[in-house]
C-alpha cells in the first residue's frame, strides 16, 4: 500500500478517532520517519505540537535539536525541544535514553493536557524489535510486537505508520521534500540495532519480514488465553497487602502452566512500576527455578521468598524509590520478616496496572 495522505488517513481512522480540535502531539527525533509522520498529521490537525528530545549523548545532539526545530518551522508546524538534564549512563545507553524521552514526552503530555502522543515506528522497527525478541526468548508477551496503540496514564501512544516500509517514507519525504536529519547513531555497532541493520541481508534469509504478522497473530492468540487463565488465578490465589506484599499459594503456582507462570510474574512485577517492557524470559526461568527449589530470590526490584505454603513478594529495599502511596483508612499490621518494608499504617500502595 502506497503512503499518501489519503491511505494514511484511512488507516488512522481504523485505529482512534480523534476529533480534529484536538492538540496532538509527535515526538520527533529529526530523521525521516517522525518528519514525514508530522508532515502527515499536520495536514489534518491543526493544533500540532513537535516535541524533539535532545539527548545530549552526541556533541552534535544540541545543533541536530535546533536544525530539526527549523526545518518544522519551514512547514509551519509548532515544535518544542525537550531536554535530558542531569547525569548520563554509561552502560545501557539506548535502553535509558528510550526510558528518558518516554518520560519527558508524557510529562510534557500530562502538563500540557495533550492526550494523543504519535510515535514514528514503521514495519521494519517492528521486524527489528520481533527479531530482537525471539533471540531473547521474549514469548507471547514480546511477540505480540509494537502495539498500534497504547494507553498511559496521560492519554495514549498511537503508532501510525506501522503498515509501512522505511522505504515508503523515505519516498514519502522525497516526493514532498521534507527536510530532515540522519542520526550516525543509527547503525554505530556497539548497538544492538545498528548489528542488525548493517547485516539486514543475512538476518532476512531466516526471519524474513513476510513472517513477522503470523508471529503476532499466533502471539497475540495465546495472550488472550494465557491472560484469562492468569486473571482467574489472581483472583483465586493471590492476596494482596494494602502496603504493597502480595502472597501467591504455592501449591496453585506450582500447578500453573509455563506459560501463565510467565505472564503472572509479568503481571504481578510491573504493577506498581512505570517500566514499560517485558521482561526477559530468561530471567523470569530463572526466577521459577529457584522458587520451586524453595530459595529467595529477585527479579525487577522484588524478593520473592517461599514459604511453608505461600510465596511471599515484597519490594527491595533499593528499588523502594519507585512506589507510590495514597493517604487511606488504617490498614491491618502483617505479620512479615524484619527486612520486609512496611510504611505508615495509613499510606496504601497505589497500582499502575490492573491486575486482573
Amino acid at each position: 500500500m502506497t503512503l499518501d495522505l489519503v491511505t494514511f488517513q484511512q488507516t488512522l481512522t481504523h485505529l482512534v478517532t480523534i476529533p480534529s480540535t484536538s492538540p496532538i502531539a509527535v515526538a520527533v527525533s529529526g530523521g525521516p520517519d517522525s518528519m514525514v509522520l508530522c508532515h502527515l498529521l499536520s495536514q489534518i490537525f491543526p493544533r500540532i505540537t513537535a516535541l524533539i528530545v535532545n539527548h545530549g549523548l552526541r556533541p552534535e545532539s544540541t545543533a541536530e535539536a535546533e536544525l530539526t526545530q527549523e526545518n518544522l518551522t519551514r512547514l509551519a508546524i509548532h515544535a518544542e525541544i525537550l531536554t535530558w538534564k542531569g547525569e548520563k549512563p554509561t552502560t545501557r545507553i539506548q535502553e535509558s535514553a528510550r526510558h528518558a524521552r518516554h518520560q519527558l514526552l508524557q510529562q510534557w503530555s500530562t502538563k500540557n493536557g495533550v492526550l494523543y502522543l504519535f510515535i514514528a515506528h514503521h514495519r521494519d522497527d517492528q521486524w527489528e524489535t520481533l527479531y530482537m525478541r525471539q533471540c531473547q526468548s521474549s514469548g507471547h508477551r514480546g511477540m505480540q510486537g509494537i502495539p498500534a496503540l497504547a494507553f498511559q496514564h496521560f492519554g495514549v501512544l498511537i503508532r501510525p505508520l506501522l503498515t509501512w516500509s522505511k522505504q515508503q517514507i523515505l519516498s514519502y519525504a522525497a516526493n514532498n521534500k521534507i527536510p530532515y536529519v540522519n542520526d550516525s547513531s543509527n547503525l554505530k555497532l556497539t548497538y544492538e540495532r545498528g548489528r542488525i541493520r548493517t547485516n539486514r541481508a543475512d538476518i532476512e534469509r531466516h526471519f524474513p519480514l513476510e513472517k513477522i504478522q503470523g508471529l503476532m497473530e499466533t502471539a497475540t492468540q495465546t495472550y488472550k488465553r494465557t491472560t484469562q487463565d492468569v486473571t482467574r488465578f489472581i483472583r483465586c490465589h493471590v492476596t494482596i497487602h494494602p502496603h504493597g506484599v502480595m502472597m501467591i499459594n504455592q501449591t496453585a503456582f506450582q500447578s500453573l502452566s509455563i506459560t501463565a507462570r510467565h505472564d503472572l510474574i509479568q503481571r504481578l512485577c510491573q504493577s506498581v512500576t512505570d517500566y514499560p517492557y517485558p521482561m526477559s524470559k530468561a530471567k523470569i526461568d530463572r526466577l521459577v527455578s529457584e522458587l520451586m527449589c524453595g530459595r529467595r530470590c529477585t527479579l525487577g526490584g522484588w524478593l520473592f521468598s517461599p514459604r511453608q505454603k505461600t510465596i511471599m513478594i515484597s519490594r527491595e529495599q533499593r528499588a523502594l524509590t519507585d512506589l507510590r502511596y495514597v493517604h487511606h483508612k488504617v490498614a491491618p499490621p502483617l505479620d512479615v520478616p524484619s527486612y520486609v518494608f512496611q510504611p505508615n499504617s495509613e499510606h496504601w500502595i497505589l497500582f499502575k496496572r490492573p491486575l486482573t
